[in-house]
């Protein structure tokens, strides 16, 4: 069969878009870094670098990723009015949880800012204890560490492994999920339960003030933003202990 110019020119078509070179650089939009107020024109290539031209100046400026990655948006974080570049490995429904953060300009965030979206105090529908339960025997593992429980029509959702996170942003302990949505619960978390690491609450406290000076605590929710625990040796909500 004779091969016209037209399937040719599909054919060619076929190739390219097929090709990985047709994949190895997409635009991204909605990014002003240079905080003047207009869009800068980013390119992601390879998933590995973003070359940058900056509607101020016509600059143009190269930011090179840590290792690779598939999906890109733009945020300003740090509150400095200048976007930074957040890139995740996987597709996610929650823009603030699971990325990676890289900075054009402007500076680093620092504490828990690197860790959570934002950071509110513990309400008053939540429970932190910070020493045993008698709800539970002096056998029963959710005894020996720390406890996170929050009732129907709380602010945020916990679900699977949290982290608990220190001033620094650093993570200092696992909290394990026993339940969802029992009774007036929402969610039940314990640090000696499935995932958790079994800190005993005194340590979790000489642990935190032994890097940070506080002995504050940030329980990350499934939206990115965090819990403040005041001091996680004393109990919050609960007369239980």
């Amino acid at each position: 069969m004779l091969k016209t110019p037209l399937a040719l020119g599909f054919a060619a078509a076929a190739i390219l878009l097929c090709s990985p070179s047709a994949f190895a650089a997409r635009k991204l939009s909605r990014c002003d870094f240079d905080k003047d107020g207009r869009r800068d024109q980013v390119e992601i290539v390879k998933g590995r670098r973003a070359r940058i031209r900056l509607s101020k100046s016509q600059r143009l400026k190269v930011v090179r990723f840590r290792g690779k990655f598939k999906f890109f948006r733009c945020a300003d974080l740090n509150g400095d009015g200048r976007d930074e570049i957040l890139s995740y490995k996987r597709k996610v429904k929650v823009s603030t949880s699971n990325f990676t953060v890289f900075y054009v300009f402007g500076k680093a965030l620092s504490g828990p800012k690197k860790v959570c979206a934002e950071v509110r105090d513990i309400s008053y529908c939540e429970v932190w204890r910070a020493g045993p339960s008698r709800d539970f025997s002096s056998s029963d593992p959710r005894n020996r560490s720390t406890s996170f429980v929050t009732r129907k029509g709380c602010p945020g959702s916990f679900s699977g492994c949290l982290s608990v996170y220190n001033a620094r942003g650093e993570v200092v302990q696992r909290m394990g999920s026993y339940a969802r949505a029992r009774g007036s619960y929402d969610s039940t978390h314990y640090g000696c339960w499935d995932c958790g690491s079994c800190e005993s609450p005194q340590d979790l406290v000489e642990k935190a003030r032994r890097r940070t000076g506080s002995p504050s605590l940030y329980i990350r929710d499934d939206n990115g933003g965090c819990v403040r625990i005041p001091d996680a040796g004393r109990c919050y909500n609960s007369s239980h202990c």
